[in-house]
C-alpha cells in the first residue's frame, strides 16, 4: 500500500521507498519544519499544496538565477522591444490608464497570436530587402518580432502560474484585481 513522501509528506510512494522522486536527494539536512526543496525551487508545504515562489528561498540556490547577467545582459534590445510592446498594449486596451497592467482578459489566444506574428514577421522579411530598410519597414519588423517575444513571456508566465508559481504582479484578471 502506497505511504506518503517523509519529507514532504504529499506525494505518494511505494512501500520500499522513504521519499518521493521530487524530493530525492534535494532535501538538504537544514531542512525547517514545513520547508522541502524540490527541483532546484524552494517549496514550502502547507495542507498537502505545493506553494511555489519565483525564485528559491535558499540563497545559495538564488545564484542558478543571474537574471541581470543571464537575461537582461544577453538580450536588452529585445527586452526593451516587449517592454514597448506592453506599453502600445496598454493603451491599446486600456486607453487613458495611467497604471501600466497587463490586462489578462482581453487577449489570451498567446500561441495563435505567436504563430500570426510569426507569419506576418517571416512576410515582412520576404517583402523588404533587410539591409535598406526604411524606418517605417524597420519599426513593422520590430514590432513583430517584439510582439512573438511578448506573447512567448505571457504563455510562459500564464504555465509558471498554472504550476503553482505566484501571480504576476504586473497581471490584472478576475482572481487578482487591481
Amino acid at each position: 500500500m502506497p505511504r506518503k513522501c517523509s519529507v514532504c509528506k504529499t506525494m505518494s510512494i511505494p512501500n520500499d521507498e522513504k521519499v518521493c522522486g521530487y524530493c530525492e536527494d534535494k532535501a538538504p539536512l537544514d531542512v525547517k519544519p514545513g520547508e522541502v526543496h524540490m527541483m532546484q525551487q524552494t517549496i514550502l508545504v502547507s495542507n498537502t499544496k505545493h506553494e511555489r515562489h519565483t525564485l528559491p528561498l535558499d540563497s545559495l540556490k538564488r545564484k542558478n538565477y543571474p537574471i541581470h547577467r543571464g537575461c537582461i545582459r544577453y538580450f536588452p534590445a529585445a527586452l526593451a522591444g516587449v517592454a514597448n510592446i506592453s506599453h502600445l498594449g496598454n493603451e491599446k486596451h486600456n486607453p487613458g490608464s495611467i497604471e501600466l497592467y497587463h490586462d489578462r482578459q482581453k487577449s489570451m489566444d498567446h500561441t495563435d497570436c505567436i504563430l500570426r506574428h510569426l507569419i506576418d514577421l517571416d512576410e515582412l522579411l520576404n517583402k523588404y530587402d533587410i539591409n535598406n530598410l526604411n524606418e517605417k519597414e524597420t519599426k513593422s519588423i520590430l514590432v513583430e518580432v517584439n510582439s512573438i517575444a511578448w506573447r512567448a513571456l505571457a504563455y510562459s508566465q500564464k504555465i509558471h502560474e498554472k504550476l503553482g508559481y505566484p501571480t504576476a504582479p504586473g497581471a490584472k484578471n478576475e482572481n487578482n484585481q487591481k
